[in-house]
């Protein structure tokens, strides 16, 4: 069996320890499982890529202009389909309910039979507060829990897989 040394713990290791990875030269990879699992754990969040992106943030703002371009030009290249995707995405919502939904609550709200509170229900939090249905049947419409977008995100994980991993 073939020995390969990780080029971040400078470990010599069995290929068992290593990823398969058809494009390095090798045919693994550099880092071994257990250095590229540290690695990928910490990802673009972890201190290591603070600079990295404030990098990014710099090179977005020196080219906006490039960046809003490209976005244009995809939107018109992409524009029918784009077009049937929300179509097809608003016909389904009308069926479900929940663009009534929605549109009950902004009425109560503007009527002040609801009353839209500045801060998340579940934490401090004064992000952009939303309105979270547990139920899209009529009688549920007005029935909502006061979420800032954080909590709402997680809610949504959870719903969608059982377990929330938005953090």
């Amino acid at each position: 069996m073939r020995n390969l040394e990780c080029n971040r713990c400078k470990e010599v290791k069995p290929v068992t320890g290593f990823y398969r990875r058809k494009n390095c030269v090798r045919g693994y990879s550099y880092r071994c499982k257990e250095c590229e699992k540290k690695r990928k754990r910490k990802g673009w969040r972890g201190e290591d890529n603070a600079k990295l992106r404030a990098r990014a943030r710099k090179h977005r703002e020196e080219n906006r202009e490039a960046y809003r371009k490209r976005k244009r030009d995809l939107y018109a290249q992409n524009k029918e389909r784009l077009r049937k995707s929300q179509h097809d995405y608003y016909v389904r919502a009308c069926a479900e309910g929940k663009i009534q939904a929605r549109s009950a609550v902004k009425h109560a709200v503007a009527t002040g039979k609801l009353i839209k509170p500045k801060v998340c229900e579940r934490c401090p939090g004064v992000h952009l507060i939303q309105s979270h249905h547990w139920s899209y049947e009529k009688e549920h419409w007005l029935d909502v829990e006061w979420l800032c977008s954080v909590c709402h995100a997680r809610e949504h994980a959870k719903e969608k897989t059982g377990v929330c991993h938005v953090v």
